[in-house]
């Protein structure tokens, strides 16, 4: 296991000098170095659990000075100092936890009431087509590649029952758990892991599981998710281009193997293609009408929101077509019509059947699935709890880890797939609970959110407008893009997440035969646009191709002032990171992955230490905003 265990000596020594760093900023009170680093950190801090998760964190104004023609600089207060020298990486046993624990119960019961209104119902039945879909294509893609070891009925029960334990007990109810493109990789390289070495993988899955939970125990306890407070941007675009990249791959790999599989007849798999080919138009037809100069606003939004459930739809009916004219019956993935498992094996794994020292050994591995886990599950929730959705209520990383650990070790037991909080499906439940000015439930939220806080005499509900970090005493001019957002804040609430996977379970219980005779086509196509979807927007695919792009059609971005050879040079930096992480991830070391994921950070200080931009290059560059 040398494989394993080296390259974890050397990201600890990456993050070991990357938080020494850390610690002599913090000695360094009003040292200017140490306040540039904080400005360079300053887009996607995480709060300190014993600062703001408990919303009692109250920011400071910022001070700014700007002079036309010269960079902005930062007048820097007694207090952004004195905080700068108090913020903990780790803090004692549980008081993080406590403090989580403690703001959401305050909170809980207009969690419930926010959530009663038509708003709320409307994003339940939109998330509900985005869910359902999303899990069906990762079941199915869990049954090819484990061949049977757990498939879409272990996929869509777990997402069901954790998606709704995670709506009900999590510190941020607006994530949504599911499986992801890096957690897929990282399931299916320990399947040929256990293969290679001989062992049964159930047991060998359900030992790695354990030690994962066990780790983000740790994790929780002890508040390690203060470390993500100093992750930029830098790391947050190249894990999400990696996503995009590796269902994408999936997606493609799937049909092109049908041509190589010498069992499957050649007629067979250029109609399968058909069929993808099909589904994915359908789902490019229906998401451009967001964009669409045709029919009313509204309906061109739901066509929009909808895309890939029709998208799988079609598919459906062309599958049944061809089944009807020509009887050609497409591959669909297995789904029992008993309450069972997809092989037919008991429920509870044997973890016992696993050899006594390989108990122990899965440690390696489950470090490593600690690592993507943690860095997975905190990028998402720091993305939904970006100041810019204005989101009141306190929100708690400690305890979110804490239910993912405990969901996490009853899916290792269970031989069911793990789940994370996923960036994706989590924004876009928040995109469908944006309160806008003058809505009518806005009002009533508004005045139950001032309800609370005067019972809790004001202490908790004003988390300084989401995110609150060191940045709140520490500000650049904002970028000359400047748009008034007419949002006023989101439905923060419990119901829509728990209600979209009751509806899950239903689906599954009362609609298994239906759901088994979607085609693997379908879902795979799906798989391919939802990857070339995110891609859309993506400011680090606009830098990628920005060298092919004048001076004059540049994108409209902050970033496209500055000098190319900066633009490009930074982007350079990213792609030889993205490339390292895909090389990885196909060589024989591909089980390491998660161990670069957690060095992208360190190599972000690295590439500062170098002097390679200066500070408002970087602020530019890597900004949130």
């Amino acid at each position: 296991m040398r494989r394993v265990l080296l390259p974890l000596v050397a990201v600890s020594l990456l993050q070991g000098a990357f938080l020494g760093d850390c610690r002599q900023g913090k000695k360094q009170k009003g040292d200017e170095s140490s306040l540039f680093f904080l400005r360079s950190i300053r887009s996607t801090n995480v709060p300190a659990h014993g600062a703001v998760s408990d919303g009692r964190h109250r920011r400071k104004r910022e001070s700014v000075v700007t002079l036309k023609g010269h960079p902005p600089k930062i007048i820097a207060t007694e207090a952004m100092e004195k905080k700068a020298g108090d913020d903990q990486l780790l803090r004692p046993f549980c008081r993080g936890l406590m403090e989580d624990l403690k703001a959401k119960a305050d909170w809980y019961w207009t969690d419930i009431q926010d959530g009663l209104n038509w708003k709320a119902l409307s994003s339940i039945v939109f998330m509900f087509l985005s869910v359902f879909p999303r899990a069906i294509v990762f079941g199915g893609s869990f049954q090819y590649a484990t061949d049977g070891a757990m498939g879409m009925f272990e996929t869509l029960l777990a997402t069901g029952v954790f998606g709704l334990f995670y709506a009900l007990v999590a510190g941020q109810p607006l994530g949504i758990m599911a499986t992801t493109a890096p957690v897929f990789t990282f399931i299916v390289l320990l399947y040929q892991l256990a293969g290679q070495y001989g062992l049964p993988f159930l047991p060998f899955y359900g030992w790695v599981g354990l030690w994962m939970s066990a780790f983000m125990l740790l994790s929780s306890v002890f508040s390690f998710s203060n470390f993500m407070k100093y992750t930029t941007r830098f790391t947050d675009e190249i894990f999400i281009l990696l996503i995009c990249a590796l269902i994408v791959k999936d997606g493609l790999d799937y049909f092109y193997g049908l041509f190589l599989n010498p069992f499957v007849p050649i007629g067979t798999a250029s109609l399968t293609l058909n069929i993808g080919i099909l589904t994915f138009f359908s789902a490019s037809f229906f998401s451009s009408f967001r964009s669409s100069r045709y029919l009313p606003e509204g309906l061109r939004r739901n066509l929009s929101d909808f895309a890939y459930s029709f998208a799988i739809l079609s598919g459906f009916v062309g599958a049944i077509f061809l089944k009807g004219t020509f009887g050609v019956q497409l591959q669909t993935p297995t789904v029992p019509e008993l309450f069972r498992t997809t092989s037919g094996r008991p429920w509870l794994i044997p973890l016992m059947d696993l050899p006594a020292r390989w108990r122990l050994i899965t440690a390696a591995p489950g470090l490593l699935g600690f690592l993507l886990f943690f860095m997975e599950q905190n990028i998402s929730t720091r993305l939904v709890n970006r100041k810019k959705h204005k989101l009141k209520k306190p929100y708690g990383y400690d305890l979110d880890l804490l239910v993912v650990a405990v969901i996490t070790a009853i899916s290792s037991v269970f031989g069911l797939p793990w789940l994370v909080a996923a960036a994706m499906p989590s924004l876009k439940h928040l995109a469908s609970l944006v309160l806008y000015k003058g809505e009518p439930v806005a009002s009533s939220i508004a005045s139950r959110r001032e309800w609370t806080e005067k019972k809790l005499k004001g202490e908790p509900g004003d988390t300084g407008d989401g995110e609150a970090s060191v940045s709140g005493d520490v500000m650049l001019q904002p970028p000359e893009k400047k748009k008034k957002s007419a949002n006023v804040g989101v439905v923060e609430n419990r119901v829509t997440g728990a209600m979209i996977h009751i509806l899950l379970l239903l689906a599954l219980f009362f609609e298994r035969k239906l759901i088994g005779e979607i085609p693997e086509a379908v879902e795979k196509a799906v798989f391919v646009s939802v990857g070339l979807a995110k891609l859309r927007g993506n400011e680090f695919l606009h830098r990628i191709f920005s060298p092919l792009l004048g001076s004059d059609k540049l994108p409209n971005e902050p970033w496209a002032v500055l000098p190319r050879r900066k633009i490009h040079v930074f982007t350079l930096i990213q792609i030889i990171c993205l490339a390292a992480l895909w090389i990885l991830k196909a060589s024989d070391w591909g089980i390491l992955f998660p161990v670069l994921i957690a060095a992208l950070h360190p190599i972000r200080v690295l590439i500062e230490r170098q002097q390679l931009f200066t500070q408002s290059d970087l602020e530019i560059l890597d900004s949130d905003e």
